[in-house]
Protein backbone atom coordinates (compact mmCIF):
# COMPACT_ATOMS: atom_id res chain seq x y z
CA UNK A 1 0.00 0.00 0.00
CA UNK A 2 1.58 3.65 -0.83
CA UNK A 3 2.12 5.54 2.07
CA UNK A 4 0.46 8.98 1.62
CA UNK A 5 3.65 10.80 2.64
CA UNK A 6 5.60 9.59 0.42
CA UNK A 7 3.03 9.29 -2.63
CA UNK A 8 2.95 13.07 -2.54
CA UNK A 9 6.68 13.01 -2.22
CA UNK A 10 7.16 11.18 -5.52
CA UNK A 11 4.21 12.70 -7.43
CA UNK A 12 5.73 16.27 -6.46
CA UNK A 13 9.36 15.12 -7.67
CA UNK A 14 7.78 14.27 -10.83
CA UNK A 15 5.38 16.93 -11.61
CA UNK A 16 8.00 19.32 -11.00
CA UNK A 17 10.77 18.13 -12.90
CA UNK A 18 8.16 17.54 -15.85
CA UNK A 19 7.80 21.31 -15.38
CA UNK A 20 11.85 22.25 -14.37
CA UNK A 21 13.17 20.03 -17.27
CA UNK A 22 10.51 19.36 -19.62
CA UNK A 23 7.92 21.14 -22.55
CA UNK A 24 5.07 21.99 -21.41
CA UNK A 25 2.20 21.02 -21.76
CA UNK A 26 2.43 19.04 -18.41
CA UNK A 27 -0.13 16.32 -18.01
CA UNK A 28 -1.07 14.40 -14.97
CA UNK A 29 -3.07 11.47 -15.85
CA UNK A 30 -4.79 8.59 -13.77
CA UNK A 31 -6.08 5.43 -15.76
CA UNK A 32 -6.92 1.90 -14.58
CA UNK A 33 -5.69 -0.95 -16.03
CA UNK A 34 -6.31 -4.72 -15.10
CA UNK A 35 -7.36 -3.30 -12.03
CA UNK A 36 -4.18 -1.50 -11.25
CA UNK A 37 -4.75 2.24 -10.57
CA UNK A 38 -1.86 4.06 -12.70
CA UNK A 39 -0.62 7.60 -12.49
CA UNK A 40 1.24 9.03 -15.20
CA UNK A 41 3.05 12.51 -15.76
CA UNK A 42 3.98 13.68 -18.82
CA UNK A 43 5.48 16.08 -20.65
CA UNK A 44 6.41 17.09 -24.01
CA UNK A 45 9.90 17.17 -24.14
CA UNK A 46 12.85 15.01 -24.79
CA UNK A 47 14.57 13.55 -21.69
CA UNK A 48 18.57 13.74 -22.27
CA UNK A 49 18.60 10.13 -20.17
CA UNK A 50 18.14 6.68 -21.93
CA UNK A 51 17.12 5.12 -19.22
CA UNK A 52 15.39 5.09 -15.95
CA UNK A 53 18.20 3.74 -14.28
CA UNK A 54 20.61 6.00 -15.56
CA UNK A 55 18.64 9.25 -14.25
CA UNK A 56 18.08 7.90 -10.96
CA UNK A 57 21.65 7.23 -10.01
CA UNK A 58 22.44 9.45 -6.75
CA UNK A 59 23.60 12.51 -7.59
CA UNK A 60 22.80 12.61 -11.03
CA UNK A 61 21.46 15.92 -12.56
CA UNK A 62 20.54 17.05 -15.89
CA UNK A 63 21.97 19.99 -17.46
CA UNK A 64 19.02 22.52 -16.45
CA UNK A 65 19.02 20.99 -12.55
CA UNK A 66 19.30 23.12 -9.74
CA UNK A 67 18.42 20.53 -6.92
CA UNK A 68 20.98 18.04 -5.50
CA UNK A 69 20.07 14.98 -8.06
CA UNK A 70 18.44 12.85 -5.45
CA UNK A 71 14.81 13.34 -6.18
CA UNK A 72 14.10 10.76 -8.68
CA UNK A 73 16.47 8.24 -6.55
CA UNK A 74 14.56 8.65 -3.18
CA UNK A 75 11.29 8.15 -5.55
CA UNK A 76 12.62 4.64 -7.32
CA UNK A 77 13.89 3.82 -3.60
CA UNK A 78 10.49 4.11 -2.34
CA UNK A 79 8.28 2.44 -4.97
CA UNK A 80 10.91 -0.11 -4.78
CA UNK A 81 10.55 -0.72 -1.01
CA UNK A 82 6.28 -0.88 -1.97
CA UNK A 83 7.50 -3.69 -4.39
CA UNK A 84 6.29 -1.55 -7.71
CA UNK A 85 8.09 0.61 -10.15
CA UNK A 86 8.61 3.18 -12.41
CA UNK A 87 7.85 3.28 -16.29
CA UNK A 88 10.04 5.61 -17.94
CA UNK A 89 9.83 6.74 -21.74
CA UNK A 90 12.16 9.51 -22.77
CA UNK A 91 10.16 10.82 -25.63
CA UNK A 92 7.86 12.51 -25.11
CA UNK A 93 9.18 12.06 -21.59
CA UNK A 94 6.79 10.42 -19.28
CA UNK A 95 6.93 8.34 -16.08
CA UNK A 96 3.98 5.96 -14.87
CA UNK A 97 3.34 4.66 -11.43
CA UNK A 98 1.14 1.76 -11.38
CA UNK A 99 -0.10 1.52 -7.43
CA UNK A 100 -1.63 -1.72 -7.44
CA UNK A 101 -5.71 -2.63 -6.97
CA UNK A 102 -7.79 0.37 -7.74
CA UNK A 103 -10.44 -0.53 -5.61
Amino acid sequence: MADPFWLKFILSSLVQNAFAHGQEPVCLRLSQQKGELKITVEDQGECEFQSLNQMTEAFVKSRRSKGMGLGLNIAKFIVAEWGREIQFSNSPTSFTLSLGDAQ
